[in-house]
C-alpha cells in the first residue's frame, strides 16, 4: 500500500496565486469567489494547504451531500454549480485548496498545473468540530494523517461514498494525526444500525458499516477515529487493531443550530 502512489497529495498554494485564482473567478461572476476576495480585502491573505484529487470524485462528494441535504443550498453558496463544473471538468485530477473565512469556509479547485482557476463554493455558518479535549485524553493511539487518507482512499475503492467525503477532509485539514480509539464491533453495529433506522437521521453507508462490523469476529478489537466536516457530518472510520487495514466508513449529520 505505501508504495501506491496517493490520489492526495499535500502541499501549499502562495497567498499572491490564491488571490489570483479567486480575482479570475469573481470576474466569472462566482459570487463564492468574491466572498473570498472580500475577505483578502480585510484580513491578510495567508498561504493554504493544498491538495490534489479526481474532479469526478470531489464532484461526487458534492453531489452526495446536495442529495442527502438539499437544504444545504441555504447556507452555501455555488454548490451545485461546483460539482456540476468538476463533474464536467476535462482534466482527470485538479488542485484544491480551502480558506477559513469570518462568513465561513470556502474551497477553490483549480487545473492540476494551478494556471486557471475551475470553481468555488463557501458554507456558511460552519459546524464546529464537538469539544474532544476530555474525549482525546481516552484515546490510546494516533494515526498519522497521510497513513489515514491511504486507508480512505482504499474505502473509497471499494465504493463507499462516506470516504469520499472523509478524504477530502483529511486533504484541507492541517492536522497531522488522528487519535484512535478502541471499539468492538458488537457496540459499532449497534450503534449505527440504530442511526440509520432513525427516520429524520442523514447518514451516508450507515447501514453498510453496521453490517460489516456484524460480520466481524465478535472477539475482536477494532480502531476508529473521526473526522467533522464543515457541512455539519461527522465522519468515522473503522480500521483493524494493527492500523493495517481499513474496515468502513459512514457520515452521520449532526445537529446543527440555525
Amino acid at each position: 500500500m505505501d508504495d501506491l502512489p496517493s490520489a492526495y497529495e499535500l502541499n501549499t498554494i502562495s497567498a499572491d496565486r490564491i488571490a489570483a485564482l479567486c480575482a479570475e473567478l469573481a470576474e466569472a461572476r462566482w459570487p463564492s469567489a468574491q466572498l473570498v476576495l472580500d475577505h483578502l480585502q480585510e484580513f491578510p491573505p495567508r498561504p493554504a494547504q493544498l491538495a490534489r484529487a479526481k474532479a469526478a470524485s470531489l464532484a461526487g462528494i458534492y453531489e452526495l451531500r446536495l442529495r442527502q441535504d438539499p437544504g444545504l443550498t441555504e447556507r452555501t453558496l455555488d454548490l451545485a454549480r461546483f460539482a456540476e463544473t468538476l463533474r464536467a471538468a476535462p482534466q482527470e485530477f485538479v488542485q484544491f485548496f480551502p480558506i477559513q473565512m469570518k462568513e465561513g469556509r470556502a474551497l477553490v479547485a483549480a487545473t492540476e498545473n494551478l494556471q486557471r482557476p475551475l470553481a468555488s463554493t463557501v458554507v456558511r455558518g460552519t459546524g464546529m468540530a464537538p469539544q474532544t479535549s476530555t474525549a482525546n485524553a481516552s484515546a490510546i493511539d494516533t494515526l498519522p494523517s497521510r497513513r489515514a487518507a491511504e486507508l480512505c482512499e482504499t474505502l473509497a475503492g471499494a465504493g463507499w461514498q462516506a470516504a469520499l467525503a472523509a478524504m477530502e477532509m483529511i486533504a484541507s485539514s492541517s492536522v497531522t494525526e488522528f487519535p484512535v480509539w478502541l471499539a468492538t464491533p458488537q457496540t459499532l453495529a449497534r450503534h449505527y444500525s440504530e442511526q440509520a433506522n432513525e427516520p429524520a437521521r442523514l447518514h451516508i453507508d450507515a447501514n453498510r458499516f453496521a453490517q460489516a462490523m456484524f460480520e466481524r469476529n465478535p472477539r475482536e478489537k477494532i480502531l476508529i477515529f473521526h473526522l467533522f466536516d464543515p457541512y455539519g457530518w461527522q465522519i468515522t472510520c473503522a480500521i483493524t487493531e494493527d492500523f493495517s487495514s481499513p474496515i468502513a466508513v459512514a457520515a452521520m449529520k449532526r445537529g446543527l443550530p440555525r
